[in-house]
């Protein structure tokens, strides 16, 4: 019989929020319904209210990379944090900081950026922005 495949992880901005289950926050169940979805007072399509984009948001996105290493999900949590222009300026910031701070862990740092950068989570101009 076939394995059956394992059960998608919430995003980084789901388990910041306590959402998804398992002791990590990461795992939930193909196919549930997003915790948010049931809030009372959420329309279909109507998004969730828009998290806190801070450094210790940026830092769990960063770390889920690290350990997974799925640009697919590090785009989509950075995507579901729905950071500003401005935010997003602040989150490459400390991105490459966090990279500058700890070599063992810079190259995962610019990988990210680069990720996030071409696949347009973050436009060009803000990382050039972030790099004057």
């Amino acid at each position: 019989a076939p394995v059956p495949a394992p059960a998608p992880k919430p995003s980084a901005v789901a388990a910041a929020a306590g959402e998804g289950g398992g002791p990590s926050g990461r795992r939930s169940v193909a196919g549930a319904r997003p915790p948010y979805a049931t809030q009372k007072g959420l329309l279909d399509g109507e998004l969730p209210p828009k998290p806190v984009f801070d450094q210790d948001l940026v830092r769990k996105i960063l770390g889920y990379f690290a350990e997974e290493g799925s640009a697919d999900n590090l785009e989509r949590d950075w995507r579901e944090a729905r950071p500003s222009r401005k935010e997003a300026k602040l989150g490459l910031g400390w991105l490459l900081e966090a990279g500058c701070d700890d070599h063992r862990h810079a190259m995962e740092c610019v990988e990210a950026v680069a990720q996030l950068t071409l696949r347009e989570a973050v436009s060009w101009e803000v990382l050039k922005e972030t790099l004057a």
